[in-house]
């Protein structure tokens, strides 16, 4: 039996790497995936192969660190599907440098994504979840541990750890549980 039949599913990033994986394997327990992606060309190619195997996902170009993006695509999924059950928060890049070579600029663009898109794919997809509902927030092992070169990753990724536990507290009262995951290298596009 299929897990996920009836089931709205928001991945992040979801047209790639560990995203596309989660959207694929989602989508194959009977989920409707909406896969929100940055990248056009992969989005729609994701969505032509879900499609082509059967599969129930719409891709939907969204960049998470621009709050108009996302609350727009929140829009059109609601009116759509009528809810959110699942959201995994995925999206995330890397400008990787240390920490004299880093630019303000570097910085800003991995807080951008990788923290305040979380913050805003939450606010507004947490609108349309009931009681049951499931936010994954997508962490990395270097959250706890650190690396070199990665100031700017790693601050988000022990953010993202830092919301989950407060976002845990605040939703946990409506029925919606917020946990996050930590992997470590996966061999992507990314790395």
């Amino acid at each position: 039996m299929k897990r996920f039949v009836g089931k709205v599913v928001v991945i992040t990033g979801g047209a790639q790497g560990i995203g596309w994986t989660a959207s694929l394997g989602f989508a194959r327990e009977g989920a409707f995936v909406a896969i929100w992606d940055y990248d056009q060309a992969k989005g729609e190619e994701a969505q032509r192969a879900l499609v082509e195997e059967g599969l129930e996902g719409w891709f939907q170009r969204v960049n998470v660190a621009d709050q108009a993006q996302v609350d727009a695509a929140a829009s059109a999924l609601q009116q759509r599907c009528g809810r959110v059950d699942v959201l995994i928060n995925n999206a995330g890049i890397t400008r990787d440098a240390s920490l004299k070579k880093m630019t303000v600029a570097q910085w800003q663009q991995v807080i951008d994504v990788n923290l305040t898109g979380v913050f805003l794919c939450t606010q507004a997809l947490t609108n349309f979840m009931g009681q049951g509902g499931r936010v994954i927030n997508t962490s990395s092992v270097v959250g706890l541990y650190g690396n070199y070169g990665q100031t700017n990753y790693v601050a988000t990724k022990a953010g993202v750890i830092g919301m989950t536990k407060v976002w845990a507290r605040e939703l946990g009262r409506k029925g919606i549980t917020v946990n996050a995951v930590a992997p470590g290298f996966i061999a992507t596009e990314m790395i």
